[in-house]
Formats: structure tokens, C-alpha cells, sequence
């Protein structure tokens, strides 16, 4: 203690927002958070540093303009913190979420009292909210005539590659879908014969491949051009499914036999638009314990 003599004092049970503060408190914190300097009207409002510099907040890492908007019209109080990080936004007169991020994360832990643990939970409650209200940027709509064009026509693996080119697709990704689902014109390969033959693992293969739907699948002209070509061609794909039994498909087959029996393009158009088979199984017919019953 350097010849110090420490005392502690116990804070009251519950603070304005309601949060509980049983722990014990060194009362030399106390001290300094009645007597800080006052901050003008002026210097609260501005921002303590530039949302788009990786290094000047508490994330590290730049964020837009309407995320920052977003933070600051969002209070501190909004969300249940630790009794210590809410000692450390009093201490620093943070009002909202956009005062607690525009702190570079150096000069959260140089803080008297403020430890790495405290700013981490900071920093991941400001992450996950900005990962919840996901701001999506407009964009204007594509021209999806030759995609939807070649679809009726049978075409599924031109319009495939032109969806690829509008989706921003990266080249594995494209690579990596087109020898899973045939598209360039070969047998469809499993995601262990895909790494064997890129020299890569079969996770990579995995994380390309759901990288590359998930592309697709977000872009909502794309989206709808794949969904109209669904509906069109849902009924050869149901008795495909079924087999023999033209009127009905068990529920326990299994995913690895649903997608030998709809494989290829037709399948990548199945797993952008719903995800899995048994999805777009739920969603289109009737559902019984025993299994889906296809309309006659």
C-alpha cells in the first residue's frame, strides 16, 4: 500500500438505474469521482474522437457514419452492466454509447480503477449491439432480366454464373460451389473430394462454400429471380424426391440422401433460397409424423 492506510466504504444498495452495488468500493474512488472537473456542455456533446480511425475508439476498428448516429442516440442505462463498468462510465460522464466507444481502448485501461476485463465487456456489449441493429445499406435494384431469362429456358448454369458476377462472389468461392453442385458441367463432388483436389481442408472447402450461399442469398434481386425459378419447377423437384412413392416423402431419409436425389444447380437454388431441403419441405407441403405429403 506504499504506507497508505486504505479504507473502504460501502456503496448504497442500488443506483439510479437500478444495478446492485453490494461489492465494496475503495473509498478514494469515491473521492475522485465527486470532486472530477466539470465538463462543459460543449465538450460532452462532441465526439472524443474520429468514429472512421481504427485506433481513436474502444472497438479499434471504424465503423459508418449511421452506426455512429445509432450510438448516440442510445443511452448508457439501455443495457445491464457490471457494477465496475458502470463505476468507470460514471467516473468518465459517459451519456450514451457513442461516448463510450469514441475512448480508444489505451486510454480506457490507463484509467484509475478501469481493468482489461472491464473494457472488454464494454467493448463486446457496443460489438453485439451493433451486430443485432444491423444497418443495412440501400442499394438500387440490379437488372435480373438475362438471369431470370435463362432460368426459363432451362438454363440453370449460365444463370448461375451470372448470379455469381452480381453477387460479388470471390473466385474460391465460385471455384468451390461450381465443383459441389456441377455447375461447370462435371459430377457433383462431396466437400472431402473438393479439398483433396484444391490441396485445402475440409473445413476451408465448407466455410467457402457457405460463404459464397450466404452472398447470394443476401442479395434480394438474386434472392427473388431464384425463388420464382423455385416455384416454376417445385413439382418435378418433389416427385424427383420422392421416387417411386409419387405421393409422398418419409421423414427419415436422411439430408445425405435428400441431396443425391436433388443435387446439382436445382439444389445450390434450394439451400440460397431456404437453407436446407427439410425447410423447403415444411414450407411447401403438408407435413404429417410419418412424413411430407406432395398434392396430386
Amino acid at each position: 500500500m506504499n504506507g497508505r492506510r486504505r479504507t473502504w466504504k460501502r456503496i448504497g444498495d442500488r443506483d439510479a438505474n437500478g444495478l446492485s452495488r453490494h461489492n465494496r468500493m475503495p473509498f478514494w474512488w469515491v473521492h475522485d469521482f465527486i470532486f472530477a472537473a466539470p465538463v462543459s456542455p460543449g465538450q460532452r456533446d462532441a465526439p472524443r474522437g474520429s468514429h472512421a480511425s481504427p485506433d481513436s475508439n474502444i472497438l479499434q476498428m471504424p465503423i459508418r457514419p449511421a452506426q455512429w448516429e445509432l450510438l448516440k442516440k442510445t443511452p448508457v442505462n439501455s443495457f445491464p452492466w457490471s457494477v465496475r463498468a458502470v463505476h468507470a462510465m460514471e467516473n468518465a460522464q459517459c451519456r450514451n454509447l457513442a461516448d463510450v466507444f469514441s475512448i480508444p481502448k489505451a486510454d480506457w485501461t490507463k484509467r484509475r480503477y478501469v481493468g482489461k476485463k472491464c473494457v472488454t465487456e464494454m467493448a463486446k456489449q457496443i460489438q453485439s449491439f451493433l451486430k443485432i441493429r444491423r444497418i443495412i445499406t440501400f442499394r438500387p435494384p440490379c437488372d435480373t432480366t438475362a438471369i431470370e431469362q435463362n432460368l426459363r429456358n432451362g438454363q440453370i448454369r449460365a444463370a448461375l454464373a451470372g448470379a455469381f458476377a452480381m453477387g460479388g462472389l470471390t473466385p474460391n468461392e465460385i471455384r468451390v460451389l461450381e465443383m459441389r453442385y456441377g455447375i461447370a458441367g462435371q459430377q457433383p463432388l462431396t466437400q472431402t473430394e473438393c479439398a483433396r483436389s484444391l490441396h485445402r481442408s475440409r473445413q476451408r472447402m465448407r466455410q467457402l462454400e457457405l460463404g459464397g450461399m450466404g452472398r447470394l442469398s443476401r442479395h434480394p434481386d438474386i434472392l427473388r429471380a431464384f425463388q420464382n425459378e423455385l416455384q416454376a419447377i417445385q413439382g418435378r423437384l418433389m416427385r424427383q424426391m420422392a421416387g417411386e412413392n409419387n405421393s409422398f416423402i418419409p421423414k427419415k431419409i436422411t439430408m445425405r440422401e435428400l441431396n443425391k436425389k436433388v443435387g446439382g444447380p436445382e439444389g445450390l437454388l434450394l439451400k440460397v433460397c431456404y437453407g436446407n431441403l427439410r425447410k423447403w419441405l415444411d414450407k411447401n407441403l403438408t407435413s404429417t409424423p410419418k412424413g411430407w405429403r406432395i398434392p396430386a
